[in-house]
């Protein structure tokens, strides 16, 4: 995000708009995309795929279906 110029906005990866110059974006510490904090907060972590911050996947069990429905 340094690289970036005063004048070029920074979008928020996870909802895809700009973040404002007077708030505190939040930078993934491991590939460096910004932020909302509240976006990352609510992501759980980064959003990119493959990223070692994303959050992790939740492992799916077999369907159950009850006795009584059949």
């Amino acid at each position: 995000m340094s690289d970036m110029s005063p004048t070029e906005a920074i979008t928020c990866a996870i909802c895809l708009t700009g973040i404002d110059q007077d708030g505190e974006p939040v930078a993934c510490p491991a590939c460096q995309t910004p932020y909302h904090l509240e976006c990352w907060t609510d992501n759980g972590g980064c959003g990119v795929y493959g990223c070692q911050n994303a959050p992790q996947v939740e492992l799916r069990t077999a369907l159950e279906i009850p006795v009584s429905f059949w």
